[in-house]
């Protein structure tokens, strides 16, 4: 497995590429993937990908880690803020989780790419997304199978609230994210 480390996207051209990129999932999927389509969107060569990437699955793994490195950043911010009180980090984890992928339709698509899709080391990366927040949760459960299961409800709301806000079915507003913090706290209780 390659090191998240890796892809700290170390130039503006990598980021347009990964950019790019989660824009032609969104459009395509991985099924119709096209290193040249990326090329174009970024206004390069079409060997301009490969100057960066080895092939279509590194450049993917790299959205992967792209999208969970800003997730990180904001799941490192919320577990700081809130030390001490378990309870209190994993609702506004998943809080944040949900606000996040709602204002990032793009990263959206990536959390929701299809495993069988993937390969083994993508799979391994999407999987890191809510690695962190499932640890947490089995620990605050202190029981781990039943923490699993509160992990899995979850990652099932934070899938559901994020899609909802995606779609207009909720509107994205301050007593929706109150109702959906109260919706949490209940699984945590």
């Amino acid at each position: 497995m390659h090191d998240n480390e890796e892809y700290l996207v170390p130039d503006e051209l990598q980021k347009a590429l990964i950019i790019a990129g989660m824009r032609e999932i969104e459009r395509h999927g991985l099924a119709d993937f096209s290193l040249r389509r990326v090329a174009a969107d970024c206004s390069v060569s079409c060997a301009a990908p490969y100057r960066h990437f080895k092939n279509k699955s590194e450049l993917i793994l790299a959205i992967i880690f792209y999208v969970n490195q800003r997730r990180e950043l904001l799941e490192n911010q919320i577990i700081e803020c809130f030390e001490g009180d378990i309870r209190r980090t994993v609702t506004e984890l998943c809080v944040a989780n949900v606000r996040f992928f709602a204002a990032n339709p793009n990263f959206r698509h990536i959390m929701l790419l299809d495993a069988a899709s993937l390969d083994e080391d993508q799979r391994a990366a999407q999987s890191r997304m809510f690695s962190r927040l499932s640890e947490l949760i089995s620990s605050l459960t202190g029981d781990k199978d039943e923490g699993e299961r509160r992990a899995v409800a979850a990652r099932a709301m934070i899938l559901g609230f994020t899609h909802m806000l995606g779609s207009g079915e909720l509107q994205n507003n301050d007593k929706i994210f109150d109702d959906i913090r109260r919706s949490f706290e209940k699984i945590f209780e």
